[in-house]
């Protein structure tokens, strides 16, 4: 089987290659679920194909389970090339989650970048500040800035609308 290759902006590329980014979230797979995600819980993993995962459908009422399945694009220890570059990366761990439910930690695994003592602010407009409170913008909280990166590439409407995303962890080989 011939590798993937995964792309990241320029910013992100960059900090792949000094190994600063180490994780990346993408909706890629869940469009269905994220038609409306309130309505879902992740429900698991197939156990023959952790490949395969099981979203319930929420539906008040109705005595029956809905299921609908989702492959995640990646798998545990595949290896795959990095766009633009030599690199490879080799998945450690795939989980879905939601977006906002992004920790600290993993806010900065995401390889968003440090100013000084501040975290950057990937907002390029003033118009998102009509959405986000000033002072929001300009935090040292690592979970801001990471806000600020993803509504910068997935438009703020994607932030609001707080989708399911595969969390996908990696390592530099």
């Amino acid at each position: 089987m011939e590798n993937q290759t995964i792309a990241f902006i320029p910013e992100l590329t960059k900090q792949v290659e000094i190994g600063n980014k180490t994780m990346t979230r993408r909706l890629t797979g869940l469009e269905k679920v994220n038609i409306s995600p309130d309505d879902f819980r992740f429900d698991g993993v197939d156990e023959k194909d952790a490949n395969i995962y099981y979203f319930e459908e929420l539906k008040v009422g109705e005595p029956t389970e809905s299921y609908i399945i989702v492959r995640s694009k990646y798998r545990v220890g595949e290896i795959i090339n990095v766009e633009s570059t030599d690199k490879k990366i080799q998945i450690t761990d795939v989980r879905a989650e939601r977006l906002k439910n992004i920790s600290e930690e993993d806010a900065i695994s995401e390889g968003i970048d440090k100013k000084g003592d501040l975290y950057f602010n990937y907002f390029e407009s003033e118009e998102l500040e009509k959405f986000f409170p000033k002072e929001y913008l300009y935090k040292e909280f690592p979970r801001i800035s990471f806000m600020s990166l993803w509504s910068k590439i997935n438009g703020i409407d994607s932030w609001i609308a707080n989708p399911w995303v595969w969390v996908y962890e990696f390592k530099i080989l």
